[in-house]
Parts: structure tokens; C-alpha cells; sequence
């Protein structure tokens, strides 16, 4: 199926969709790291889309639609350089290019809360002004 099951390049970049209430643009880091905290249908991680196989503003018009959703820019090899995994994860009810890191998961959360928060801080300093989609993009 096109690719989406091959492995993650390191020079791919990778989505992920951040409520607007998970962003200040006035703070030295917008996007705060609640926009990477797992909930409980993360039990395998959180999700990204490969920027390959789908568009920004596809991955923006999620559950409550694109003016509510930032979308952020991170590339693999970034990611990897944290420690964590990329995998993908194609599923017929997911947006193509889906994927996940494991190792940011609502168990992990549960089981080591510190850890946890150090990672998606980490993950959500990756995304600092890498903005691939803005809810004033969804309004125009």
C-alpha cells in the first residue's frame, strides 16, 4: 500500500495535531507539552502523520475541525534523537501515514508520570515554531 507500511527515514517529517489551547505564541515555546501528552486511547503511543502521504490541513481537520488544531512539524531523525521510536501504524480508520511513539503511550505516562512530562516537554521544544498548519490558516 504505497509505502506506508516501510520504515521511517530519518530526513522524513512527521505531523502531529495540537488543540489551540496547547499553543501560546507569546511564550519562547509555543506549543506547551500538553500538545504531547498521551490520553487513554493512546495505549501504543501517540500518533503523527508522515508528511508524505498526507497534507497539514488534512491532519488539521480532526475531531472538532481545522480552527480548532495546530499542526507541527518534526523531523524523524530529531525525534529518534530524543531516544524514542517512530513506527508506522496504517489503519483503515487513520488518516494515511499514521504512526506512532511508543514510548510516549498512556501506560508509560502512568507508570512513570516524571519521565512522562520530561519527554513531551522534550518533544514539544522539537516543535517550537515549526508550524506546518495555524487555526488563522482554517479561517481564510
Amino acid at each position: 500500500m504505497n509505502g506506508q507500511h516501510d520504515p521511517i527515514s530519518d530526513d522524513e517529517f512527521l505531523l502531529r495535531r495540537v488543540l489551540r489551547g496547547d499553543v501560546d505564541v507569546n511564550l519562547p515555546v509555543p506549543v506547551q507539552r500538553e500538545g504531547f501528552r498521551p490520553t487513554t486511547r493512546d495505549i501504543d503511543g501517540i500518533s503523527l502523520f508522515r508528511e508524505r502521504f498526507v497534507s497539514p490541513s488534512e491532519v488539521a481537520n480532526g475531531n472538532k475541525g481545522p480552527a480548532e488544531y495546530y499542526v507541527v512539524r518534526l523531523r524523524a531523525s530529531d525525534i529518534r534523537g530524543l531516544g524514542l521510536s517512530i513506527l508506522p501504524d496504517v489503519k483503515d480508520d487513520q488518516l494515511p501515514g499514521h504512526s506512532l511513539i511508543p514510548e510516549v503511550s498512556y501506560p508509560a505516562k502512568k507508570s512513570d508520570k516524571a519521565k512522562s512530562k520530561e519527554l513531551q516537554r522534550l518533544l514539544a521544544k522539537l516543535a517550537n515554531g515549526n508550524f506546518a498548519h495555524t487555526p488563522n490558516d482554517a479561517i481564510r
